[in-house]
């Protein structure tokens, strides 16, 4: 069987990437606040992840069955958008322990249950781009995507030196997908955000990702990691044809 841990699937990409691989015969456990889907292969978890305590107290179980066990930490928030001087303090520590603290625990835990286990194993990231360029209004959520692509590069560089061959992680940006979040970038000021018409823009043009065009391209990464030799990348470097080629088939 094979097993996926999936962080906020009450909606968006999360919850597409959910029943994505419930689709193709996962049996997936899902952590967050929201329901996720209903399957009688999904297993929900209620917990704030943004609860340092909660997620330390978090055990991932035995699983003597698994063909391949993957954790999709894709829990995150933007948080208000807003210029540093004029952002709120408390909810920045809030978003960094969401997007950095709960990937960077859940990341230690996974391996820590695994890594003996000689199965196929895969830890993907949510990323960003904002994680690579600056943008004004998001300082706290540029910086906790930069954290986050950075401590997938070390866990990557220690899977290899210890030889982990079977055991893959990447931090993979989605790109500009039509989810919660992009709906709150768009009710922000051009005081707060330079950029808020050229996001208006992108959903009246409807040129934005679906979560589900989104979930195909990580299930290619979860079921073939293989194809990947960088631990940090966009979706948008993964080819079409690829995912035609490569994704597994429903049901399989």
């Amino acid at each position: 069987m094979r097993h996926a841990y999936i962080t906020g699937t009450g909606s968006g990409i999360g919850r597409a990437v959910a029943v994505r691989l419930l689709e193709e015969g996962w049996k997936v456990t899902g952590l967050s606040r929201s329901a996720g889907p209903v399957h009688e292969r999904y297993t929900h978890i209620t917990i704030d992840l943004s609860d340092e305590a909660a997620v330390m107290h978090f055990v991932f179980p035995p699983l003597p069955d698994a063909t391949r066990i993957v954790l999709v930490n894709n829990a995150g928030m933007l948080g208000h958008i807003a210029h540093t001087a004029q952002a709120d303090a408390a909810q920045q520590a809030t978003l960094f322990r969401l997007n950095v603290t709960t990937p960077v625990l859940l990341t230690g835990a996974f391996l820590r249950a695994y890594q003996a286990m000689p199965v196929p194993q895969v830890i993907l990231n949510v990323s960003s781009g904002a994680g690579k360029n600056p943008v004004d209004g998001w300082g706290a959520y540029c910086a906790s995507k930069a954290a986050l692509d950075m401590h997938t590069r070390v866990v990557d560089t220690e899977l290899r030196m210890s030889g982990k061959a079977h055991i893959r992680i990447f931090a993979v940006a989605p790109g500009v997908v039509d989810t919660p979040m992009q709906a709150h970038i768009r009710q922000s000021s051009p005081e707060q955000f330079s950029r808020v018409e050229e996001f208006k823009n992108w959903h009246h043009e409807g040129i934005l990702l679906s979560p589900e065009e989104t979930a195909l391209k990580y299930s290619l990464v979860l079921n073939h990691p293989e194809l990947f030799e960088q631990p940090v990348f966009a979706a948008k470097e993964i080819q079409t044809d690829q995912v035609h080629r490569f994704n597994t088939p429903i049901h399989q």
